[in-house]
């Protein structure tokens, strides 16, 4: 008996080759096949006799139970969906029955007019006359000068002007909250995102803090719920007053808008919270 590798000869009870080691003999059952040297080996081992690669053994078995699973998952979803859709109908079925006497209008009832009372006739009373009274004279009243309307009175106080009617409400702000001392030169600023936001909207964060006894303020338009101070700003602030100012509003972008221009407020200023940045 030969090797079909290298032809050498082998022991037909052997069931490898001595010489390049390929097996020769009829494979076992429950084997897997060596990666490195090629070797069938039984399954139930880790490591090749022959090389001492490591076995890496077959995930057909995990790759069915998982197709298993999601048979069954699948089935039992498919089941309850036409059981819903058997009782919706069922419930239909019941309305359709429903008597429409409840919802007509019913016929109002016929008022029968009843006959004028018979009553005793009215003799009508003559009222006496009024005994004349002479009049006695009067002082006369010296008129007084009546001023033109507006001549002389307050001007009147103009109508308050109607409050702005804003596409959104007011933005909700995480963090960082209300007072909280910082720590480090990354500070983040974020809020809650507004559903339906069109393209052209975006987010205007605006930030104030004292800086040589006067109030600086810093703007920045972003459509990301989160924006990140500039850590220079932490060295410009006066070192007696380190609190810092923030805001969030919606605003849609007109001309230069997104770079620093003027744009339509679609929302009210959010709540202004203030951190400490010592």
């Amino acid at each position: 008996m030969r090797c079909k590798r290298c032809g050498a000869a082998v022991k037909p009870e052997s069931g490898f080759c001595q010489v390049c080691g390929a097996n020769v003999g009829r494979p076992p059952k429950g084997a897997v096949r060596c990666r490195r040297c090629g070797r069938r080996v039984p399954a139930s081992g880790r490591l090749c006799p022959a090389c001492g690669a490591e076995l890496k053994r077959s995930w057909r078995a995990v790759y069915l139970s998982v197709l298993c699973l999601l048979l069954v998952g699948g089935s039992y979803y498919l089941v309850t969906d036409v059981i819903t859709i058997a009782r919706i109908r069922q419930q239909v079925q019941s309305l359709s029955q429903i008597s429409l006497t409840s919802l007509l209008p019913q016929t109002p009832a016929t008022l029968t007019p009843s006959p004028p009372p018979t009553g005793t006739r009215i003799t009508p009373t003559r009222i006496p006359t009024a005994t004349p009274v002479t009049p006695t004279a009067t002082p006369s009243q010296t008129p007084t000068e009546t001023q033109p309307p507006g001549a002389g009175a307050p001007p009147a106080s103009p109508a308050p002007a109607p409050s702005a009617t804003f596409a959104f409400g007011a933005i909700e702000l995480v963090g960082p909250p209300n007072g909280a001392v910082v720590q480090g030169d990354s500070v983040v600023l974020s809020w809650r995102p507004q559903a339906n936001l069109a393209v052209d909207s975006v987010y205007l964060v605006t930030l104030r803090y004292v800086a040589s006894g006067h109030e600086e303020s810093v703007t920045a338009w972003t459509r990301e719920t989160a924006w990140t101070v500039p850590p220079e700003l932490r060295q410009k602030a006066d070192p007696a007053r380190r609190e810092f100012r923030w805001s969030v509003q919606i605003m849609g972008q007109t001309a230069g808008g997104s770079s620093g221009g003027e744009g339509i407020a679609l929302s009210p200023p959010s709540e202004t919270r203030t951190f400490v940045w010592p």
